[in-house]
């Protein structure tokens, strides 16, 4: 450790001596965790998808675990509705509507959803173009 963290373990040592591991990691996590903790599980809850599915899904799952370095006894039920209120409103009720218990579930139809949303516009991108009829046609 250097600069103020070295500084913090002198003051440390003197007041506790080193004690258990524990402890030791206790304390360094309570002096030196506790704001990337709020950070952290401030951005989950502001995450919402502005992009690609798979994206959101990166940067979910990345907080998610950062979160739960910092708190393992974080319930997954509260995970799977960040989750899904930050998904696009067409993804969202889809996947809201089997209510999934499990993040695994819910990424899996969040993923269902997001074919089955692409299949409906790649349907509608194909559809065939509106022939006027021939009387409409300006003759020249």
């Amino acid at each position: 450790m250097d600069g103020p963290a070295a500084k913090w373990l002198q003051v440390y040592k003197l007041k506790h001596g080193l004690g258990k591991c524990e402890e030791f990691i206790a304390a360094v996590e309570n002096y030196f965790g506790s704001y990337d903790y709020r950070d952290v599980i401030s951005e989950l809850i502001a995450l919402h998808q502005e992009g690609a599915l798979e994206d959101y899904i990166t940067a979910f799952v990345d907080l998610q675990y950062q979160v739960s370095m910092h708190n393992t006894g974080l319930d997954e039920i509260f995970c799977v509705e960040q989750f899904t209120s930050g998904l696009e409103a067409d993804l969202r009720a889809g996947v809201q509507s089997h209510m999934p218990k499990r993040m695994q579930k819910a990424i899996l139809l969040a993923k269902v959803q997001q074919q089955l949303h692409d299949s409906k516009h790649c349907k509608q991108s194909r559809s065939p173009s509106t022939v006027r009829p021939s009387f409409f046609r300006t003759q020249v």
